[in-house]
């Protein structure tokens, strides 16, 4: 008798704290009760309350509600967490691809680059070569104009070589026209004096132009000189031009016996990271499977402690995920508690355990 008066007694101390609970303020949203936010709520297919004692004799009131859809909802977060990790690994993928036929195609490329190339080093030696022969050439004009300078003895004779526009600018400079001029007017009235000072004029400009022709003239052969040393030396170009088609031939053919030689390296290493990226797919897919798949049920548990003078003290607000190989706690951050409260007042309905697993 005394027993089932200490039992009754239990159950209705206990059914206290179960309705102090739910009589208590939400703290999300104070225009509801514990028991206003938490029953009656779609998103559980069933809920309970219960309250027990601790080894401490503090009283325990526990509300469980086991969300409806979880399974499914962990399935669709299985499917499209995988779906992501699968995108991006054929992404990455075909980069790889990609790399592996641009390393297949650096020979090709480099062979028509260096065929292009020698095509336009022939080119580039045949214009050095008509540069060099021009110089030489113009060499040998300068001198044949200085030969002619020196042996025009007086002015008359070197009018006509004047007049002929066949001297270069160096010969033809210092002989001004107004002394061609007074030439043929001197001349034509037969005075003495003058063509005596004209020819005073001839001696000295006659000495600037041969002065003149003979620095061109030595300025032109040591240019021919270096060019024909640069011929001699292995490596040395005649000229920038054909120095860049030098440059670049040797360019092309060093890139071309770079890709021959690292070809197999370079697809190998490609390989490994093929293989690499394959076992971080498979990595990522078996921690999806291990956090996602074989879920029966999942519960949304909120514990209180129902303190002597009758306070609340929210104490535990999680998950709890059922799977075939048992049963996992899943304990919310006070963020995510106070995320997960104020989704309880927003989502009534089935949607709530898409949002409360949201996090997971």
């Amino acid at each position: 008798m005394l027993f089932l008066v200490a039992t009754v007694a239990l159950a209705a101390c206990q059914s206290d704290a179960v309705s102090r609970v739910k009589e208590g303020v939400f703290p999300a949203d104070k225009t509801y009760t514990w028991s206003q936010a938490l029953d009656s709520r779609k998103s559980c297919s069933k809920s309970t309350w219960s309250s027990t004692k601790d080894e401490a004799g503090r009283t325990w009131v526990e509300y469980r509600c086991l969300l409806e859809g979880a399974a499914g909802a962990f399935e669709q977060k299985r499917q499209r967490a995988s779906d992501k990790v699968n995108d991006m690994h054929a992404v990455l993928l075909k980069k790889i691809d990609d790399n592996m036929e641009q390393i297949r195609a650096r020979p090709a490329y480099y062979e028509e680059r260096l065929a292009h190339g020698l095509v336009e080093l022939e080119k580039a030696q045949a214009r050095a070569q008509s540069a060099a022969a021009h110089e030489e050439a113009n060499v040998e004009k300068l001198k044949q104009e200085k030969a002619l300078l020196l042996e025009a003895r007086t002015f008359e004779q070197l009018i006509p070589l004047l007049e002929s526009k066949r001297l270069s600018q160096s010969a033809q400079e210092p002989f001004l026209p107004i002394y061609i001029e007074r030439y043929h007017v001197a001349k034509s009235k037969n005075d003495r004096a003058a063509l005596d000072r004209l020819t005073a004029t001839f001696s000295n400009s006659l000495k600037d132009a041969v002065r003149r022709l003979d620095t061109e003239i030595s300025w032109m052969e040591r240019s021919v000189q270096q060019r024909k040393r640069a011929r001699e030396r292995e490596g040395l170009a005649e000229t920038e031009d054909l120095q860049n088609a030098l440059r670049r031939t040797q360019m092309d053919q060093e890139g071309l016996d770079k890709a021959t030689t690292q070809l197999d390296a370079s697809l190998a290493a490609e390989e490994q990271n093929k293989e690499k990226l394959e076992a971080e797919r498979q990595a990522q897919l078996s921690d999806i499977e291990r956090r996602y798949a074989k879920i029966k049920s999942a519960s949304e548990v909120v514990k209180w402690i129902v303190l002597s003078n009758g306070e609340l003290q929210l104490s535990y607000f999680g998950l709890e995920i059922e799977r075939h190989s048992g049963v996992e706690q899943r304990e919310h951050s006070f963020a995510a508690a106070t995320y997960s409260m104020l989704n309880i007042t927003k989502y009534r309905d089935a949607k709530y355990a898409e949002v409360a697993l949201e996090g997971l």
